[in-house]
């Protein structure tokens, strides 16, 4: 599944069983964030584990810290283990505001599904 918006570009994948990987490329602002939001929000029930790759990000602003808040509230919600892939341009804000300590952020794709995986994160 993919979802294009303005500067916005989602490709949901479902690679194993359980597993739903979003890709996200482009700007995560205050138009692009609802659209990540509500794509999240319908991939997430009946999955087991969630990996966000934000690597093809180049904008991500206080919305997008907010998706990811809520996004955090929901996967517990849900029993889902989730992960991010955070290049500098997310891994930035994320710092500034110290929820680089409370989200799953992992450095590149391979260890985001790992810690996604893991069951010991349920």
């Amino acid at each position: 599944m993919a979802c294009t918006k303005d500067d916005l570009d989602l490709r949901v994948e479902r690679p194993v069983a359980g597993l739903v990987v979003i890709r996200v490329a482009g700007e995560i602002d205050i138009l692009g964030a609802p659209t990540l939001r509500r794509c999240i929000e319908s991939c997430v029930f009946g999955a087991s584990a969630l990996v966000l790759d934000l690597s093809g990000t180049t904008f991500f602003g206080a919305a997008g810290l907010s998706v990811l808040v809520r996004t955090s509230a929901l996967v517990e919600r849900r029993h889902v283990r989730w992960a991010l892939v955070c290049p500098t341009a997310v891994l930035r804000p994320l710092r500034v505001t110290d929820l680089d300590r409370e989200l799953p952020v992992c450095t590149d794709f391979a260890e985001a599904v790992a810690v996604a995986a893991s069951p010991a994160l349920s």
